[in-house]
């Protein structure tokens, strides 16, 4: 064929398959222009003689439609699947996570590092600390409370991704076997515990907490394959006496990946 010019002002047109008979479109008579077919999702140049020339831009059939690239026309349903590739997003999302237990329920000396664990005698289980089973997050902030005022004990807190490691029953002495290293990801020791300033009757709590810097980085955690659960054991490295049926929060401020 001979060079065609085709301004840019140039209409376009669009119809249905239907439409089209003998490779024509009656009423589609500027030479040059585009024509989009809305039930097939594909793009035609009117040629010299009012046929239609399929234009070779890329098409790409995705589920039951159609898209193509460069004059964009999508027909059909397309659907984007769960995935872990994240469109247009960069970056972690930040989110908080707790959990909390009760101690024995009576007055317990607990000797300098020894553990502080449910009646049960098990870890703190974090539910939901990762995004997804097997995940990681980074643990960004870290906060101990605990419901009795007064308290001034220096916390350090062991993390593992699983409960199934061997703990001590409250009040023991801490500790830490080899076969469980597998589970540990990491130690966090928090500052001494202390409860707002005023007079300790009007207070009800002690906490401590500590935030990511660089002289004390983040934790990299990850959770086991089937599993978005990490667990947190308490160690005191200093000795104090435990109230009856004690409370205890864990807090953690995540980075998701």
């Amino acid at each position: 064929m001979s060079l065609t010019f085709i301004p840019g002002s140039a209409p376009s047109y669009q119809c249905l398959s239907t439409d089209i008979v003998a490779n024509k479109v009656t009423g589609a008579s500027y030479i040059g222009a585009d024509l989009f077919v809305l039930d097939t999702g594909l793009w035609y140049r009117i040629q010299p003689d009012l046929t239609l020339a399929l234009l070779p831009i890329g098409s790409v059939t995705i589920s039951s439609g159609c898209a193509i690239i460069g004059n964009v026309g999508i027909s059909g349903s397309i659907a984007l699947g769960a995935s872990e590739v994240h469109i247009g997003q960069f970056g972690g999302t930040g989110y908080i996570v707790s959990a909390s237990f009760t101690g024995n329920g009576t007055a317990t000396l607990h000797a300098a590092n020894s553990a502080i664990t449910p009646a049960t005698g098990n870890l703190l289980v974090i539910p939901n600390a990762v995004r997804v089973n097997g995940g990681t997050a980074y643990v960004m902030d870290v906060t101990l409370s605990t419901s009795v005022s007064g308290v001034v004990i220096m916390p350090k807190l062991h993390f593992y991704s699983a409960s199934s490691v061997t703990v001590t029953p409250d009040s023991g002495s801490w500790v830490s076997l080899f076969a469980d290293d597998q589970y540990k990801l990491g130690i966090y020791t928090l500052p001494i515990m202390s409860s707002s300033s005023g007079s300790l009757t009007n207070m009800s709590m002690a906490t401590s907490t500590d935030t990511y810097t660089t002289s004390h980085p983040a934790i990299l955690i990850q959770a086991q394959p089937s599993s978005r659960n990490i667990a947190i054991g308490i160690e005191t490295l200093t000795a104090f006496t435990s109230t009856a049926s004690q409370v205890w929060n864990v807090k953690l401020r995540m980075d998701q990946n």
